[in-house]
């Protein structure tokens, strides 16, 4: 399994983005460890989990990979999967 990287943040903590959003809670952490594992931990806590689908469309839809799949399965909370967009 992969693991979660550090990344650019294009917000800082605590925002969405510009708009009406700003009141949602955001909640960002690196950690060290299987994807997989570490999306299931944070959402113990969490009123949402968001995670991508960067794999190419399929013929019956979006392909969403092992870890978001895996995460969609057995997640303690609702799960937005957004796609990448291009």
């Amino acid at each position: 399994m992969g693991a979660l990287r550090a990344g650019r943040l294009p917000h800082g903590p605590g925002t969405v983005g510009a708009g009406a959003h700003r009141s949602v809670e955001v909640r960002r952490r690196i950690v060290e460890g299987p994807a997989r594992a570490a999306l299931l931990d944070a959402s113990a806590d969490a009123a949402l989990l968001v995670v991508g689908a960067r794999r190419p469309r399929g013929p019956f839809g979006p392909d969403i990979g092992r870890v978001t799949h895996a995460v969609l399965h057995h997640v303690a909370c609702p799960v937005a999967v957004v796609p990448e967009q291009g």
